[in-house]
């Protein structure tokens, strides 16, 4: 990999993975900090549940937004931007005491980090070269990999042995360390794209993101009316019709004409959905699990983490290079026979209930990291350089939306059996969430691989 050998690309691509890694940390401590902000805040889980939503309903509705504004204005400068205002966010979160205040932080915070994940892909691609996007994708999954191999440890050392907050100090100085490297740092990005936005597009775009992701997540609320839900959901067809229509009579649209017929991007669009709907579900409540569940601290829970991160980091390396050498076909068929087998496993769990049975869950359920690489950089290709922020944002949505779904799905599971489960004698409650988890997995999965199997001259 030649870029490897420039030390501008190889400063840059520093600069970039930190700035990544400085987000990450907050991302992928948030499972652990919402069990402790229960300690902090005394919240109901239906309450407590807005620390996380109120994330993820910001990063639904501006990520793509973002990607847009920062073609028009220069990616390098949105992605700083947007490290500056999730350092300042993150910052506040040491000294909080408001559960409402907590809320506008996290909103805030989102906003910031999304300009960064929402970019991220898209600068890695054009610093690599399209030669290389694999191996761009790779490494910036890599990095959030490395979230998970060090973050629940210390964010969980520091939960038993001190102060929790105190962990927001490193993101906080990683992301000023970052916005100081790309200040000096030219990657060749920073030049806008495109001369203007379509602000009606982007007014669709709004609607359509605000409907879908809210309708999703007031339906988790006891508060809201699921008739509230069901109209926003009902409405979400009619803006996304309006700006089908808006898009045929511009002429730099904000999506590539054609991509409903491209048949490797919509089955990569389908696995983009499966793997974010598993992992963002189960992100949000294997910290329940493996706490009430099976007795872990937090300090436990984040050494579990770790051993996941340390076969996370190559395999995210590797995926990328199994797509670049192997194309879109054989990646798809490792996630997917991988979440299968991961599927079976969690089916068959509540007979061989044991610490090392579940790891060998987790082992195999990493196999989709392969194909969620894959696709990603297939995705990001059908964007030209000039709309590569508006590509690179839009699958950062996606990764959103579905995280967000994925949350819906597994929390009606746990309000079917995990709720009742307090402490290693509650089996039956145990039962009913392995299985209903390792059926979700073997039917999506199996009908990705049949779809596979089914188009395999169009995807090698």
């Amino acid at each position: 990999m030649k870029y490897f050998f420039d030390v501008q690309n190889k400063l840059g691509a520093f600069a970039i993975a930190s700035g990544i890694f400085a987000v990450i940390t907050t991302i992928n401590s948030q499972t652990i900090q919402l069990t402790l902000w229960d300690k902090d805040f005394s919240k109901p889980i239906s309450i407590l549940q807005w620390v996380n939503l109120s994330y993820l309903l910001t990063a639904a509705v501006s990520t793509l937004l973002i990607g847009r504004f920062a073609d028009l204005i220069g990616r390098k400068k949105m992605f700083m931007y947007g490290l500056g205002i999730y350092g300042v966010a993150t910052s506040m979160l040491i000294f909080v005491n408001s559960f409402g205040l907590l809320l506008a932080i996290r909103s805030l915070q989102a906003l910031g980090a999304q300009c960064v994940m929402g970019l991220s892909i898209g600068l890695m691609t054009t610093m690599f070269g399209d030669n290389n996007r694999g191996a761009a994708v790779g490494l910036n999954t890599a990095v959030g990999a490395f979230g998970v191999l060090f973050v629940p440890l210390s964010i969980g050392y520091l939960a038993e042995n001190g102060n929790w907050r105190l962990f927001f100090i490193f993101p906080t100085l990683l992301s000023l360390v970052s916005i100081l490297l790309l200040r000096r740092i030219n990657i060749g990005t920073e030049q806008a794209t495109i001369s203007k936005v379509d602000y009606r597009s982007l007014f669709f775009i709004t609607l359509i993101l605000s409907s879908f992701s809210s309708s999703l997540t007031f339906f988790r609320i006891e508060e809201v009316s699921n008739v509230i839900s069901f109209a926003l959901l009902l409405l979400t067809p009619f803006f996304a019709w309006m700006f089908v229509k808006r898009q045929k009579l511009v002429e730099n649209p904000i999506l590539p004409r054609g991509l409903r017929q491209d048949k490797r991007f919509m089955i990569s669009l389908l696995c983009v959905i499966l793997y974010f709907i598993s992992i963002g579900g189960w992100s949000i409540l294997s910290p329940y699990f493996f706490t009430q569940g099976m007795g872990f601290n937090s300090f436990q829970y984040g050494l579990m983490g770790t051993g996941f991160g340390l076969i996370l980091v190559p395999m995210s390396l590797y995926a990328g290079k199994i797509y670049d050498s192997k194309g879109l076909k054989v990646s798809l068929y490792i996630g997917a026979v991988g979440n299968i087998i991961a599927g079976i496993i969690w089916i068959t769990t509540p007979y061989f209930l044991n610490i090392p049975y579940v790891l060998l869950n987790g082992v195999f359920g990493i196999a989709p990291l392969v194909a969620a690489v894959a696709t990603d950089a297939e995705i990001i290709s059908k964007f030209n350089l000039q709309n590569r922020g508006t590509g690179s944002s839009m699958i950062e949505t996606l990764h959103v939306i579905f995280a967000i779904a994925g949350t819906v799905i597994y929390s009606l599971i746990y309000d079917l059996s995990l709720h009742k489960f307090i402490g290693p004698e509650a089996t039956y409650s145990t039962e009913i969430f392995c299985f209903l988890t390792g059926i979700i997995a073997v039917t999506n999965w199996g009908f990705l691989a049949y779809l596979v199997k089914k188009n395999e001259k169009v995807l090698q």
